[in-house]
Formats: structure tokens, C-alpha cells, sequence
């Protein structure tokens, strides 16, 4: 699963970093898409979770941050049903219009729009 994931989200980068490579968070794997662009750090996230026996769920965030400040929007949540990782067009299926959303998304963000505050010392800058 990671794998397949790994190479999808490598391919839709254009123009972002891979901050996060399926790192372990929590029990998800996420891999986070970075830029900086107009004093603002955004990103994308896609979040894979195992929910029961081959079965995932799976989110796309669009999110952006001036050190101080952020926002993360949901794009996207949706349960899978095993097998979908051994097949990777359905990873295609699944996750090229939410990232290419949260892409356009985490680009429309505003200084005005990040509505939620780092705590002290917690700023991930």
C-alpha cells in the first residue's frame, strides 16, 4: 500500500516538495507536499489509515501557515475496501482529483484565512 501511494503522490508534486514521505503519525502514514509561495508555507497532505481487516480511510488536506498561523481544510475523506492497493490505478482513482483540489486549494489561501493558532513554542518553522 505504501508503495503505490509513495509513487502517486511523487508523480502530482509539480511544483511542491515532499515534506513527508509516509511517515508513521498516529497510526495514519502521510505524506506531506510542501511549497512556499507569497510569504506563506502550503501544503498538502494525503493521510492513509487501516481501519479494520484491508480496509482504509483515506484524506487529502490543503493547508497553509505564516509560522504563527494556520489553516487545514479537508478536501477529501473516503473509506476504501481491500484489495484497491494492488491495483494502482485505482490509487488514481482515488486521489488525483482531491490532490489536484487541495493543490488549487492550499494556492487560493490568504494571510486572512489562517483561523487557527500555533501554541507556544509548537510552530512546526
Amino acid at each position: 500500500m505504501k508503495e503505490v501511494i509513495h509513487d502517486f503522490v511523487k508523480r502530482q508534486l509539480d511544483g511542491f516538495d515532499l515534506a513527508e514521505d509516509g511517515f508513521d503519525r498516529h497510526g495514519s502514514f502521510e505524506w506531506t507536499m510542501h511549497r512556499e509561495s507569497d510569504g506563506l508555507h502550503r501544503y498538502v497532505i494525503v493521510a492513509v489509515s487501516p481501519t479494520a481487516e484491508s480496509n482504509f480511510s483515506v484524506e487529502v488536506w490543503a493547508g497553509a501557515s505564516d509560522g504563527l498561523h494556520f489553516a487545514r481544510r479537508l478536501v477529501r475523506a473516503q473509506s476504501m475496501v481491500g484489495g484497491w492497493t494492488e491495483y494502482g490505478y485505482m490509487v488514481e482513482q482515488v486521489l488525483q482529483k482531491p490532490i489536484d483540489d487541495a493543490k488549487e486549494l492550499a494556492g487560493r489561501l490568504r494571510p486572512s484565512d489562517l483561523d487557527q493558532s500555533y501554541a507556544a513554542g509548537s510552530s512546526p518553522q
